[in-house]
């Protein structure tokens, strides 16, 4: 291989890690942003997923800690649901299909508030899960029994889905009311799927393969 190609290679290489480099040094952390209050309008999560590891993202009830994740720090109070979308199984997406991915409140207890989450299919409308309180402690909640929301939901269909915040009304319905308490709430995402091949390293695998094919063609 000579020089000129090398050197492109190796730049090619750089560029991908710069670009590997900057997603992985991105927040994990994201604010709401409204309008968010219905599937149409649902804030998308896909671009915050990082492997910065939080300790406060848990993948079970036993604590065990997530290694890919995305966060939002929600705020309550406007009489509204609020939203998020993400995207499981497809070109780019960080959640891989066939682990669990948890879904976990906290710090919305000490703040009184009693939230409620509420997973939708694809389509935005169709209930696949919810969780009310989630019956045990866990690291982010700073207390021993708690009104957090957390659940676990393992997808096995490509596509974009739906989570929602709510808040438990003593006159609600079953899935939880709008947020009417003023009060905030941290949202995370999280699983345990190792972590998923950036399109920068894609981008230069089929770089090289189109050197390769160059160089072929210089031989012949």
């Amino acid at each position: 291989m000579n020089s000129r190609i090398v050197k492109t290679v190796w730049g090619l290489l750089l560029i991908s890690l710069c670009i590997v480099g900057a997603k992985a040094a991105n927040a994990a952390y994201t604010l709401e942003k409204n309008p968010n209050d219905s599937s149409a309008t649902a804030q998308n999560l896909d671009p915050y997923f990082s492997s910065d590891i939080s300790y406060l993202v848990e993948t079970d009830l036993s604590g065990t800690i997530a290694n890919w994740s995305a966060s939002v720090y929600g705020f309550s109070g406007d009489n509204t649901y609020d939203y998020y979308s993400f995207s499981v199984g497809t070109a780019g997406s960080s959640l891989h299909l066939g682990n669990a991915v948890s879904f976990d409140i906290d710090f919305a207890e000490v703040a009184g508030l009693d939230t409620v989450l509420t997973l939708y299919d694809t389509d935005g409308t169709r209930l696949l899960a919810y969780n009310d309180d989630s019956g045990a402690d866990c690291a982010g909640d700073l207390e021993s029994d708690t009104f957090n929301s957390f659940f676990r939901y393992t997808f096995n269909t490509a596509g974009t889905y739906y989570i929602r915040v709510g808040q438990y009304l003593q006159s609600g319905s079953l899935y939880g009311g709008p947020l009417v308490a003023d009060a905030t709430y941290h949202l995370h995402v999280g699983t345990t799927n190792p972590t998923p091949i950036p399109g920068a390293v894609w981008l230069l695998g089929s770089g090289l393969v189109g050197l390769v094919g160059i160089r072929r063609k210089m031989k012949a």
